[in-house]
């Protein structure tokens, strides 16, 4: 007859009990900051995106794909990174052009000196993005710090 041994921690499931009830405090608090820091980052980029129809700026939002993830994004603004990042020396789309021109500048013939000027130097990166989720980001670390020393006990 084979022999066996173990130990038995007496209270265990209760320990286990209290820890999951505690660990669980935890990750709201942990799920709090990050939405927290993820709505930041939203307003902060509002705040800075260059605006002409507002589209951009209403498009900018927060999503929360899955427990501690948030994604802050651009929605359906297809342009955002063309904003963000500028671009290299292209022959843009004459219609936008042409609308903005006239929202801007009184006279859609100016698109097409406008197209000209982007065809030979592109267009200058407009940050709004990254800087916003900079600005946020040592914040965000120092609350989580917080938080992980609180649990550790340190």
């Amino acid at each position: 007859m084979a022999r066996s041994s173990g130990v038995d921690v007496i209270g265990l499931p209760g320990i286990l009990k209290r820890n999951k009830a505690y660990l669980s405090r935890v990750g709201i608090e942990v799920e709090r900051e990050l939405q927290v820091a993820a709505e930041r980052t939203v307003n902060r980029a509002r705040e800075k995106v260059p605006v002409d129809t507002g589209n951009l700026r209403a498009n900018i939002r927060v999503e929360r794909p899955r427990e501690y993830q948030r994604v802050v994004h651009t929605g359906e603004a297809e342009y955002a990174p063309y904003v963000e990042f500028g671009t290299g020396p292209h022959f843009p789309p004459i219609a936008p052009l042409r609308r903005w021109a006239y929202h801007k500048l009184g006279d859609e013939r100016a698109a097409y000196a406008i197209a000209r000027a982007i065809a030979r130097a592109g267009t200058e990166a407009q940050p709004f993005m990254r800087p916003s989720f900079q600005e946020e980001a040592p914040r965000l670390k120092v609350r989580l710090r917080e938080i992980a020393k609180r649990v550790s006990g340190r």
